[in-house]
């Protein structure tokens, strides 16, 4: 049993990283802070490139409630590396959070296959699903989460900030710091039983975050909400040139006779992209295109590589492609090329809380 301990954003290692890395711009030299020019304030390298996006007003005042958290230790702790929303937030969240003198660090969880399939159900559970959970299966994600713990050293920390529920029982383990969970699903419909084993875990924190008041349940905590958002500077946000689009496309095969009509997401059946095949058929009744279904599969969710070659084996009327989560590269993720070629982009699901989509 191991964990990743990563301090900053380091995906790159396999095993916990401990010696505590030094930001470092591209020339490989060391940051320097900056003068913004409109207000005269001092800005971190990191923080200084969202103030032509959020404006001189706002960014001034990110800086003066981080400075109220200066030195501050802070860990994340969840499930996944790489795939799905939650691990596209923490790569971009933690060296923020760093560079603004906040001591953060990122847990990323390790267990069984029978830890992740288990905590694979009680997501489903949460958003619907009916599930049973066994005593012996209630055992195991304690003891998993507990045997994470060793690798953490939680006494270093002030806040520990678990997100969903494959850590949860973390909490159990608490000393004196602040213990927030950070819920990145939809809870309005539960399965009434996988809800009731959660909560009383969850109560046991000093309060819980959510992406929207829809999406909660009654608890004794107090609940706060933050809705998700995205990295402009994630190398999967960027725009691409025609030429490099269309290289892609020739590469992969697909046809540029029909507009293109894309899907992005992870092979989840929450974000239903047998829903989004069903829509995509009746609309081609009026006008013709082309459906390309991008996405990967999160580490922790062993239900993913099965919904994604049922998609390429039932599906004649879809292109489907797998962009592995490692693949960060500009120029090689079918998730960039697909999103700048399409004609439309359709965000669909059934239940869903992050929003952060990661491809």
């Amino acid at each position: 049993m191991r964990g990743h301990l990563r301090e900053r954003a380091n995906t790159s290692g396999t095993g916990p990283v401990r010696k505590r890395s030094v930001e470092r711009t591209n020339d490989g030299t060391l940051p320097t802070q900056t003068l913004a020019p409109s207000r005269g304030i001092y800005l971190p390298s990191l923080a200084e490139r969202y103030q032509p996006l959020i404006g001189a007003r706002a960014t001034e005042r990110l800086l003066q409630k981080a400075r109220r958290l200066k030195g501050l230790k802070v860990l994340h702790v969840n499930s996944k590396r790489q795939g799905g929303g939650v691990a596209e937030i923490l790569s971009s969240m933690t060296p923020l959070m760093q560079s603004l003198g906040i001591e953060a660090d990122w847990l990323v969880i390790d267990g069984p296959p029978e830890f992740f399939a288990l905590t694979k159900d009680i997501h489903n559970g949460l958003q619907g699903d009916p599930i049973q959970i066994p005593p012996e299966a209630k055992r195991l994600h304690r003891a998993t989460a507990h045997a994470n713990a060793a690798i953490a050293a939680l006494e270093r920390y002030d806040i520990i900030l678990v997100h969903d529920p494959q850590p949860l029982p973390l909490v159990e383990l608490r000393q004196n710091q602040r213990w927030i969970w950070c819920c990145h699903i939809d809870l309005s419909a539960p399965d009434p039983g996988v809800w009731s084993y959660l909560a009383a875990s969850v109560e046991r924190y000093d309060a819980a975050i959510f992406s929207l008041p829809e999406y909660t349940q009654p608890l004794k905590v107090p609940q706060r909400f933050i809705m998700p958002a995205i990295d402009p500077f994630s190398l999967i946000n960027q725009a691409m040139t025609r030429r490099e689009v269309a290289q892609r496309l020739e590469r992969y095969h697909i046809p540029r006779d029909l507009p293109l009509v894309v899907q992005a997401g992870r092979f989840d059946k929450w974000k239903d992209p047998q829903g989004v095949i069903d829509a995509f058929t009746i609309a081609t009744r009026q006008r013709a295109a082309r459906l390309v279904l991008v996405g990967n599969t999160a580490a922790d969710d062993p239900e993913g590589p099965a919904m994604y070659e049922s998609i390429r084996t039932f599906s004649s009327d879809a292109a489907a492609f797998w962009s592995p989560a490692s693949s960060k590269r500009r120029s090689g993720s079918p998730c960039c090329w697909t999103i700048n070629a399409c004609a439309t982009t359709w965000a669909v699901a059934r239940s869903n809380g992050c929003g952060a989509t990661s491809c």
